[in-house]
C-alpha cells in the first residue's frame, strides 16, 4: 500500500494542527527533531522556516538553532554563535509563514539531532505558534515539541509534532520524516446536502499510470452518512478495472466502533481503478444529509511546500477541489483535503522506453534518441525539425529477378 500523500495519512488519528500561545517575556517553544538530507550530504542552513496562529499583540521573536541534550530531550543551548535570527510579527500577522534569515548559515551533518527554538522577548505580549498535528494513540518520537512557559517547570514536553522546516542555501528545505511544515492545519469545512459547495476532495493526476485501491480520512468524525467518489472533470463516477463497478463507497454512519471523534478511517473500493498517467481525476466527499459533516485541509505557503511536505513526487499532484455539484470543480493547488487515495500498484515503464541518461526504479535506460547517423541522408527528423539525417546505405546487396532463372533470386 502507497499512499501520496503518505505525510497526512501516517499521522497516527490525528486531528489538525495545534498552537503554542506564548505571552510571557522569554517564554519559548523549542520543535525537536532528527534532521537529515536527501543525498546524506552537509547542507549549508540559510533560514529557519515556521508559522504563526492568532497574533493578539506581535513581538519580536528570537529563533535560534540549539543541540538537544542526550540527557532529557531538551533544548540545551545554541550550537555556535550567529545560528539564530530575529522574525518581527506583527499584530495582523495571523497565520503566516516565515522564513526567517540565520545571522550566520550553519553547516548541517545529515543524521544530526537538533531544536529550533522559538522564544518571546517583549513583556505584555500574546501570540500563537504553529505546532504539527497531536497523537492520540501514540506519543511523538523522533521529532516533538516542548514549551518553556512561565508558572510551569522549564521545559514541558507535549504529544505534537514539529511544524517547522530548515531552508539550505541551495533553496531545498529540510522536513524531518513525518514532521510538517503547513502555514495552517487546522482548516476545517462544515458541508452537507444544504451548503454551497458540497463536494471537497483532491484533485488527481498520477505521474506513472497507479492502481487506486481505497482512501484514507485521516481525521473523519463519522456522524453522518457518507458518500465517498472517484470522477472525471465532467463528474461521472469512474467505472472500475472490472469495467462493471463505479468507484463509489457509501458509508453509514452506524459503520463504526462507538463514537467517531476524528479517527484514521482507510477504506477500500469495491473494485481497483488503474488511473492513467497524466490524466485529472477527482477524488471527493459529500455527506447524505442537511447536517453539518466536517472535514479537515492543510493549508501551504506554496504548492512546492505542499509537494515536499506531502511527499508527493514530481510529475504527480494532489491538490484541493471544491463544486457545488459534481462537476466544475474549483482547484486550490496550495491545500489539500484530507482525503488521500490509497495505490496497491505503480506500473513503471521498461528500461527500453526509459532515456541512457536516466533511471527507472534503479535500472539504467536503453531507448536514445535517433541520432543524424541513424536517419537517411536528406531525410528530417520530423516536420518541426531542422536537422537532416547522414546516414547512406551500402552499395550493392540487393536481391533482383533473373529473367532466365525461372524466378530465381540472383544477388
Amino acid at each position: 500500500m502507497i499512499n501520496f500523500p503518505y505525510q497526512l495519512a501516517s499521522k497516527c488519528s490525528a486531528i489538525g494542527g495545534g498552537f503554542t500561545t506564548l505571552d510571557g517575556q522569554n517564554e519559548q517553544t523549542g520543535h525537536c527533531a532528527y534532521w537529515t538530507t536527501p543525498d546524506g550530504a552537509t547542507r549549508s542552513i540559510t533560514h529557519f522556516c515556521w508559522s504563526t496562529g492568532v497574533v493578539t499583540t506581535g513581538d519580536d521573536i528570537l529563533v535560534q538553532l540549539e543541540t538537544i541534550d542526550a540527557a532529557t530531550g531538551f533544548p540545551n543551548g545554541i550550537v555556535a554563535a550567529g545560528r539564530s535570527g530575529t522574525q518581527t510579527v506583527a499584530n495582523a500577522d495571523d497565520y503566516v509563514y516565515f522564513e526567517t534569515a540565520l545571522t550566520t548559515p550553519y553547516t548541517l551533518a545529515s543524521g544530526s539531532w537538533l531544536a529550533v527554538t522559538l522564544k518571546m522577548t517583549n513583556a505584555s505580549k500574546s501570540l500563537q505558534i504553529a505546532k504539527g498535528s497531536a497523537y492520540y494513540l501514540a506519543v511523538a518520537n523522533f521529532n516533538w515539541i516542548c514549551d518553556d512557559i512561565v508558572g510551569a517547570a522549564t521545559w514541558v514536553k507535549g504529544t505534537y509534532k514539529t511544524n517547522i522546516a530548515l531552508k539550505c542555501s541551495t533553496g531545498e528545505y529540510l522536513i524531518p520524516m513525518g514532521s510538517s511544515i503547513y502555514e495552517r492545519g487546522n482548516v476545517t469545512t462544515n458541508i452537507s446536502t444544504a451548503t454551497t459547495p458540497q463536494y471537497l476532495g483532491n484533485k488527481i493526476i498520477a505521474g506513472n499510470s497507479a492502481r487506486l485501491s481505497g482512501i484514507m480520512l485521516p481525521a473523519l468524525d463519522l456522524e453522518y452518512d457518507i458518500t465517498i467518489k472517484l470522477v472525471d472533470a465532467s463528474g461521472t463516477t469512474i467505472i472500475g478495472d472490472d469495467a462493471s463497478t463505479s468507484m463509489q463507497i457509501v458509508v453509514d454512519s452506524e459503520y463504526r466502533a462507538g463514537i467517531s471523534v476524528y479517527y484514521l478511517s482507510p477504506v477500500n473500493f469495491p473494485c481497483p481503478k488503474t488511473l492513467v498517467a497524466g490524466t485529472s481525476y477527482y477524488l471527493i466527499f459529500s455527506p447524505d444529509t442537511a447536517s453539518n459533516t466536517t472535514i479537515y485541509q492543510w493549508q501551504y505557503e506554496s504548492e512546492a511546500l505542499k509537494n515536499q511536505d506531502c511527499r508527493i513526487p514530481t510529475g504527480w499532484t494532489c491538490s484541493h477541489c471544491s463544486s457545488p455539484s459534481e462537476v466544475s470543480f474549483t482547484v486550490i493547488s496550495n491545500y489539500i483535503v484530507g482525503l488521500l487515495p490509497i495505490f496497491d500498484q505503480i506500473y513503471f515503464p521498461d528500461v527500453g522506453n526509459v532515456t541512457e541518461d536516466d533511471t527507472v526504479n534503479g535500472v539504467t535506460g536503453t531507448y536514445h534518441e535517433a541520432t543524424e547517423a541513424e536517419v537517411q541522408s536528406g531525410v528530417t527528423f520530423g516536420a518541426l525539425s531542422a536537422l537532416t539525417g547522414t546516414y547512406v546505405g551500402g552499395g550493392g546487396g540487393g536481391l533482383i529477378r533473373h529473367p532466365g532463372m525461372n524466378g530465381g533470386l540472383n544477388g
